[in-house]
């Protein structure tokens, strides 16, 4: 009689600490949340509980990741027209230039530091699709010829390279290392 009560109080009570730790997919399970009483609907409700703040956590992340993402390509369009501004600037803009461009990294920096954050509290749970790398690569090389015209980027495949993956994280990471690539290129 003893362990039939104590025995999903402490179930509940290693689920909570799980939760609590940041197990968010913890959840208390059968045979517990079957069961017809108190301890039953408790159950039930803790795993209620666990599946909503997982799905508020999840949804946090992914707008974090979004919305840093988005903040990408204004920001790319900004170093262009800044680069375009200090060309025809006299020099008494030049410092004002100067400081919008310091600004502007500061900006980058930020987006950076949410973009990292949002992916190492999101699990790797992205949807793994077939993906032509060829013809992902060739839109990101668009977008990169657009930012920065001056700069010559090619693609030199051959062989139609399909892989499985997500669409979108691969595109994050693709971009960030020519980026990178972009703004050391003239160094």
């Amino acid at each position: 009689l003893a362990r039939y009560l104590s025995s999903p109080i402490v179930r509940l009570q290693r689920a909570s600490r799980a939760l609590a730790a940041g197990a968010l997919d913890t959840r208390v399970g059968g045979p517990f949340n079957r069961r017809k009483d108190e301890v039953g609907i408790l159950a039930r409700d803790f795993d209620s509980m666990a599946s909503r703040v997982q799905a508020l956590v999840d949804d946090k992340d992914t707008l974090l990741r979004d919305v840093s993402h988005e903040l990408r390509s204004p920001l790319a369009r900004i170093r262009v027209a800044l680069a375009l501004a200090q060309r025809k600037a006299n020099a008494a803009s030049q410092q004002d230039l100067t400081r919008i461009e310091q600004e502007t990294e500061r900006l980058d920096v930020l987006v950076g530091q949410i973009l990292t954050l949002a992916r190492l509290r999101s699990p790797l749970t992205g949807q793994r699709e077939p993906l032509d790398l060829n013809e992902l690569l060739r839109e990101i090389i668009a977008n990169a010829k657009f930012e920065s015209p001056a700069v010559a980027i090619e693609l030199d495949a051959d062989e139609v390279a399909q892989i499985r993956g997500d669409r979108s994280e691969l595109a994050s990471a693709i971009e960030n290392v020519i980026r990178n690539a972009l703004r050391h290129a003239g160094q």
